[in-house]
Formats: structure tokens, sequence, C-alpha cells
């Protein structure tokens, strides 16, 4: 059965997220660092991994202030120029959701989830810029259904038009994501998750490079 609309694209994607979280898979998460900490976590990861934490930093640091918009688009103009910065944000956010739903992530903690983000997003940045699908999509990357830097030819999902799914009220094209989208609209995820965390966002990342860093270590020579 075709694809016809972008609805229909959401429903799978929901089941989708929710099978990987009823999957067996590693669990990383994040530890406590006192409050005031996260914009020195920089100095403790080396070279090029400590400027891309900078600027995971920044992009997020910036969406939880929510009034720059400005500043915002800078930071993740910056950011996109980093592709492994899709690995990281979707670690994070991976950790994140399993931190904050500890019993188990339904289908109605997403539409919480992305309606409360989505929300918050449009309250300061421009009309248009704020995509529910992209939010979806930037879920179903940290919970490993797909990469980040997706895209949903990447999913081999059936459709009736190969350049464009349609929102329900078929106003809206939705377009399959690409690592500058996602980059735009993880960091809104981010921001939304943390205050509901049990961690900083210095300790999820500082984790996230502790678990990078052992992964390298394990590697066969």
């Amino acid at each position: 059965m075709a694809i016809d609309k972008g609805f229909d694209l959401v429903v799978i994607l929901i089941l989708a997220m929710l099978t990987a979280l009823s999957s067996p898979r590693r669990r990383l998460r994040g530890f406590v660092v006192p409050a005031g900490q996260d914009g020195e976590m920089a100095s403790s990861v080396s070279g090029a991994a400590g400027g891309l934490v900078r600027m995971v930093v920044h992009a997020v640091d910036t969406a939880i202030s929510a009034d720059d918009v400005a500043t915002y688009g800078t930071a993740i103009a910056r950011l996109a120029t980093e592709p492994a910065g899709g690995r990281v944000l979707g670690d994070v956010l991976r950790s994140l959701l399993e931190d904050t739903h500890p019993d188990g992530f339904s289908s109605d903690d997403i539409t919480l989830v992305v309606g409360r983000c989505y929300r918050a997003a449009v309250a300061w940045l421009p009309p248009g810029r704020v995509d529910v699908t992209m939010l979806l999509a930037a879920l179903a990357g940290a919970l490993g259904i797909h990469e980040p830097g997706i895209t949903y030819e990447d999913l081999d999902l059936p459709r009736s038009n190969a350049d464009e799914h349609r929102d329900p009220d078929g106003t809206v094209p939705v377009r399959p994501p690409a690592w500058p989208d996602y980059a735009w609209h993880a960091p809104l995820l981010v921001a939304d998750l943390l205050p509901f965390a049990p961690a900083t966002l210095a300790g999820y990342l500082e984790s996230t490079f502790a678990e990078y860093a052992r992964e390298a270590r394990e590697e066969p020579p």
C-alpha cells in the first residue's frame, strides 16, 4: 500500500521508535555534574572533539535560552559543518530519552515530547523553521532506526510520490531530512528534555565521549 500522506510516515516512525525502545540495546546513561560546569566540559575533551563539544553546547544553550534566533542560526550553521555531531546528538538524545522515561517510551510519551518541543520552539523561532516530522526523524535517529543525517529513502518505505510526502491536510511538503535539518532540530529536543533529566548536558557529553574512548580502546589493532 502506498504512503500518500506525511501522517502515515509519522505513524510508521512512532511504531519503529517503540520497537527500538523495547529491543535489547546498550544503555548509556549520563552522570550528574554540578550545575554551572557545562562550560568547562570541553576542556576534558581534546582536539577536534573538543571543538565539536563546544559547538553542541553552544547550540543547546542557545535553544534553552529561546530568545535569539540569529545566534541559534549561527550556532547551527557551525554545527552543520561537522557531520560527526549527528552521532553525538543522537547518543545524547537516546540517553536523555532513557533517563527521562525509565519505565519505557510509549506513543503518548512521543506525542508529549514532540508536541511540547514544537510548541516551545515555535514561540521564538520563525514560522516554518520547526518541522514536527523532522523532530520525529531526530528521535528516530537517536533510537538507531536510521542514521543522523537520515533520508527517508534509507528506510525503504513505499510511496506514491518519489519527491515528497504531504501532511494530512495536504498543505505542507514533508522533505527527506538531511544533516543540516537534523542539526537544526536535534538541539531543540535536547533542550526540551534536559530539565527533566538527572544529569546536565556536560554529564551526558562526558559519558558519551567516555564511551567512544572505551570503544576505541577495545577495537582490534
